[in-house]
């Protein structure tokens, strides 16, 4: 049973969006917490004002990380469920 705004939501999904979102999902888990935090500090800061994508960009380019589609991944991923 759903407990949560996002889990009432999942119940309608096919079992397809459903796979789709727990390798989005992943994508979160799998990525350093280091990286990621410095990102949803300043979407938390700066929500709804700030445009998610490019603060992961930014901050890709800032920290010289090497896979910079996995942050902004991460950060869609995170933004998503912010918003539900």
């Amino acid at each position: 049973m759903p407990q949560t705004k996002l889990g009432h939501r999942m119940a309608d999904w096919s079992e397809s969006a459903k796979a789709d979102f727990k390798a989005d999902l992943e994508k979160v888990i799998k990525l350093p917490p280091e990286m990621l935090r410095p990102v949803v500090y300043k979407i938390a800061k700066t929500h709804p004002a700030c445009n998610p994508i490019e603060l992961a960009a930014l901050e890709a380019e800032q920290s010289s990380i090497a896979d910079p589609q996995s942050l902004t991944d991460a950060v869609s991923v995170f933004t998503y469920i912010w918003e539900v």
